[in-house]
């Protein structure tokens, strides 16, 4: 049992080991972790800033968290074989190779890099904002916290949950990478807003009970390769220019457009049918021409 503290700046060759009962919580400073060390946490292990060095290859099987900035440099690898990783501020950059198992984020962390999740991410709270690329193998993105991704594209793969009570905001969001047969499964009551969703072969996207689903861009904002659920959830089409309705069956669907006076067609070619449940509402600050006439859906 022992408690370690330190505010400089220091490198480690071989292993970081803190056993049960310690405490190691740098305040300041960076930690560089040099090629074939490690780390392995029993007990408590906060890092301020966590570097992992040119080339550099780092094991780890352990939960930690980091409080400042989490750098991975060229030709570096941290790819934990287990555990979790938490958040609480900072910066996630990646110029190697990041594959997190589990990752939660408890703090405001921008994410600019690509990176990618073998496990779960859990957005505790705070927020998580960027312009990465990010992907989710493990089925499940959770939590009450918020998701800001202005730019990159975040894909979930595999079976689990989606979504919180919080409203989380993406640029591409794609479900599933065409291969396997799963479902995600819209949770909470937070609302989803998109400029693109596509859901991929193979892949099941189950919108969720009451839970709002916003898609901003023109042209195709919707892509459904796979199959979708509408459940009792609401589909908003809010496209500021000329936009189509992807066919498929809808709980309640909206054609609410943010601005400007775009023509919203519905169906992709001629004789498809869109089936809406509810309700179908025509709203927003903008003045929407819906054309049901041009592919004559069923």
């Amino acid at each position: 049992t022992g408690v370690v503290t330190a505010s400089s700046t220091f490198a480690m060759d071989n292993a970081l080991t803190v056993n049960s009962s310690g405490n190691l919580s740098p305040g300041n400073g960076t930690v560089t972790m040099n090629n074939g060390s490690s780390i392995s946490n029993s007990g408590t292990l906060v890092f301020n800033k966590l570097t992992i060095a040119a080339s550099a290859t780092v094991t780890s099987g352990s939960s930690f968290s980091v409080g400042g900035v989490l750098m991975v440099n060229s030709s570096g690898n941290l790819s934990p074989s287990a555990g979790t990783i938490t958040m609480t501020g900072g910066s996630i950059t990646n110029s190697g190779t990041l594959a997190f198992n589990n990752l939660s984020i408890a703090g405001s962390v921008t994410a600019n890099s690509n990176f990618t999740v073998a496990g779960d991410l859990t957005a505790s709270s705070g927020t998580l904002s960027g312009t990465g690329d990010l992907t989710i193998n493990g089925g499940d993105v959770t939590g009450d916290g918020t998701i800001n991704m202005t730019g990159g594209t975040f894909l979930l793969d595999g079976a689990g949950l989606f979504g919180g009570n919080s409203s989380w905001t993406f640029n591409k969001l794609t479900f599933g990478n065409g291969s396997g047969i799963t479902t995600s499964y819209g949770n909470g009551t937070g609302t989803i807003t998109s400029a693109t969703t596509t859901v991929a072969n193979n892949q099941t996207l189950d919108a969720g009970v009451s839970k709002t689903w916003n898609v901003t861009a023109p042209h195709e904002p919707f892509q459904l390769q796979g199959s979708f659920l509408a459940s009792s959830s609401s589909f908003v089409y809010q496209a500021a220019n000329n936009a189509t309705v992807r066919p498929a069956t809808y709980y309640n669907l909206e054609i609410s457009p943010s601005s400007g006076s775009p023509t919203i067609i519905l169906a992709t070619t001629t004789g498809q049918t869109i089936t809406v449940n509810n309700n179908f509402t025509i709203a927003g600050s903008g003045a929407a021409t819906v054309d049901t006439t041009t592919r004559d859906p069923v």
